[in-house]
């Protein structure tokens, strides 16, 4: 029988929710222009470098929404 009380009462403890905290990210508007995807070319190395200069000015966009 305490045996039966001890699974009931794992089984119970186990389901039972905890709190969790966590940031909340409030997305905003911003007005930043579509910046054209690079194209991409047999060159590899012409690729990387036009996907690099991508993601930069993407990144800055980014910085002057978000004011950091």
């Amino acid at each position: 029988m305490k045996k039966y009380l001890l699974f009931v009462y794992l089984l119970f403890v186990g389901c039972s929710p905890s709190v969790i905290y966590e940031e909340v990210k409030i997305p905003i508007k911003c007005n930043i222009p579509k910046t054209q995807k690079p194209i991409y070319s047999n060159d590899i190395e012409q690729d990387i470098t036009n996907i690099l200069i991508y993601n930069e000015v993407l990144q800055n966009d980014l910085e002057v929404c978000t004011n950091q």
